[in-house]
């Protein structure tokens, strides 16, 4: 089939604006029911769904997705993570007055109630429960819920920290008991530990659950050392409960990303989850008074788009926390486009600070000896310890007190795929269940509800240092019998492609081309504006420098297949490139 430029570039808009991917769309799921659950001047206020459904409205992706019918949780569907007592508990909840309310609430910590607490939370659940269906049985590719009350801090038994039932949970188990879904990878990245979440799978296997918190030494609320990244699961499940414990500092972008990057996605792929579902708190955000954190939406949008790398894409987004009205409707929206394949915002500088990196270091020397790809980390160190220059890049000071090195995502091309692997090895760990704090006394002054976030701002590059710890990794990872370790996440929309052009007559590419400057044949890469060859950046640079005298951006690399955007600076995977990555593959394969 014959290309040119413009039905190329009709295909990609075409694409871009439907979301469609083989057909499948986003879903979103929203009840406005869901509001009546209300106290006046609670930070848990039915305004927080209100105002992200607004915004995604206002900004098109209402529009650009489909919107599919919410529904009411049954007593089957709660007592899939609940008892019967606590759900028939609630159940009369409509029938009680308002004395018996406030007796009742004051028995949780944290919660409040109203005649219409039931009814919001079955919906909330419920609702929740339709959209992971939808995903898993292949009606809808991923999809976002705009739901409260929330779930993560809810037990068993048990309402806590403004949750009535764990949503989440219940479609965990509705996944797992169901729907016939193997292995799920739960994402909590709200501000608070998901200790609800946490305790429901804490002796399943089945069921990796990896948190990223505010901790303070066991200060912050749910105020439990069960929040402690020391606490990797139960009795035969042992390694499957991650928990990215924060202390001593305000973490932003650069930090999740480096959790995200050194743990998360290397553990993530050698579980190989079925589906993710991510607990979508965003009271981490820029601007929230409970949290006091400093994730952007862009940071947001580049955790989303990494989870979408996972499970085939099959990645539901459920709220929990977030109670600065502006951060929670930007970072939905953030999210939101990214699951469908916008491009993602740049975000400011990703050199984690000091003590982002101690709290990275102390979760993965506990999980080490669970995870293949962790322990590898962990082996670096003893065989070729990190300089002290090199330790300075990785921190951004001269702190040489770093026991395990953290790499941090170099900003130029390198095809670094992660390889599937088995089940890790466990071994056994105690679970020591600890006290609760109470969720409001965490809340601080508000801050204004129109605070924006700064602009985000180019990452620096890390150059000869990061190189060559990376040469470092590599040499472990080779000692150790493991050829493939991390994940590069590319691009699924990228507006330069409407530059790419067809392959020239007579429609090949030439697999073995040497550098048209200086004649090498290692890391060769061609362009696909004018289709001209040029070596890589440990090479010659000249594929660099013609990009820098021409303004082409999109080229293919002719060692691994990969397709790179300088303007963007990421890696590309599109319908549109696929017959030049096929006719590369055909010449240098035959297939």
């Amino acid at each position: 089939m014959d290309f040119d430029s413009t039905s190329i570039a009709d295909q990609i808009d075409k694409l871009r604006l439907t979301g469609g991917v083989g057909g499948l769309e986003t879903g979103l799921v929203y009840d406005e029911r869901m509001t009546g659950h209300n106290l006046p001047g609670h930070p848990e206020s039915p305004q927080r769904v209100v105002h992200i459904w607004d915004a995604l409205t206002c900004n098109g992706y209402v529009q650009r997705c489909k919107v599919i019918q919410s529904r009411v949780a049954t007593k089957d569907d709660i007592q899939l993570a609940d008892n019967e007592e606590h759900y028939q508990k609630m159940a009369a909840i409509p029938t009680l007055s308002d004395t018996q309310l406030h007796y009742l609430a004051g028995e949780y910590d944290s919660i409040y109630m109203n005649t219409q607490t039931f009814s919001s939370a079955v919906l909330s659940a419920g609702s929740l429960l339709e959209m992971t269906e939808q995903v898993v049985l292949g009606k809808l590719r991923n999809g976002i819920a705009v739901i409260r009350p929330p779930g993560h801090h809810a037990e068993e038994g048990l309402c806590s920290g403004f949750c009535i039932f764990n949503n989440v949970a219940i479609a965990t188990r509705a996944a797992l008991d169901r729907m016939g879904v193997k292995r799920i990878l739960i994402v909590d990245w709200d501000v608070h530990h998901g200790n609800g979440t946490q305790h429901t799978f804490w002796n399943d296997k089945r069921v990796l659950f990896f948190s990223l918190h505010r901790y303070d030494h066991g200060a912050f609320y749910p105020g439990s050392p069960d929040a402690d990244s020391s606490r990797v699961g139960g009795p035969g499940a042992e390694g499957y409960n991650i928990n990215v414990a924060w202390n001593d500092a305000k973490m932003s972008d650069a930090e999740y990303m480096a959790a995200f990057h050194n743990v998360l996605l290397p553990v993530a792929y050698e579980f190989e989850p079925d589906l993710v579902l991510v607990s979508a708190g965003f009271d981490s955000a820029e601007g929230d008074p409970l949290g006091s954190y400093h994730v952007s939406p862009a940071g947001y949008a580049h955790m989303t788009h990494a989870l979408c790398a996972l499970a085939n894409g099959k990645v539901v987004i459920a709220l929990e926390g977030g109670y600065n009205l502006t951060s929670i409707s930007n970072s939905m929206c953030a999210c939101a486009g990214a699951l469908l394949g916008d491009a993602s915002p740049r975000m400011k500088s990703l050199i984690p600070n000091d003590a982002a990196i101690k709290c990275i270091q102390s979760t993965i020397s506990h999980h080490s000896k669970y995870w293949r790809s962790l322990k590898t980390i962990m082996d670096l160190q003893a065989q070729q310890p990190i300089q002290s220059n090199a330790t300075e890049v990785l921190t951004g000071s001269h702190d040489t007190a770093a026991q395990i090195p953290v790499v941090i995502a170099d900003t130029q091309p390198q095809t670094l795929p992660m390889e599937s692997s088995s089940e890790p090895k466990l071994e056994s760990a105690e679970h020591h269940p600890g006290s609760m704090k109470s969720h409001s006394q965490s809340v601080g002054a508000h801050s204004q509800d129109q605070a924006t976030p700064p602009k985000p701002a180019c990452p620096q590059p890390i150059q000869s240092d990061l190189q060559q710890l990376r040469l470092q990794v590599f040499s472990a990872m080779e000692q150790a019998g493991i050829e493939q370790m991390f994940a590069v996440e590319p691009l699924r929309w990228c507006k330069h492609l409407v530059e790419v052009k067809p392959i020239p007559p007579p429609g090949e590419i030439d697999a073995f081309q040497k550098c048209e400057v200086c004649s090498t044949s290692q890391e060769v890469w061609v362009c696909l504006i004018c289709y001209k060859n040029g070596c890589g950046r440990h090479v010659n640079q000249h594929m660099a420098q013609h990009h820098k005298s021409t303004s082409h951006n999109v080229v293919l690399s002719l060692a691994d297949m990969s397709v790179w955007c300088y303007a963007c600076e990421s890696y590309v995977y599109h319908v549109a490139i696929l017959p030049m990555v096929k006719a590369a593959q055909k010449s240098k394969f035959g297939s």
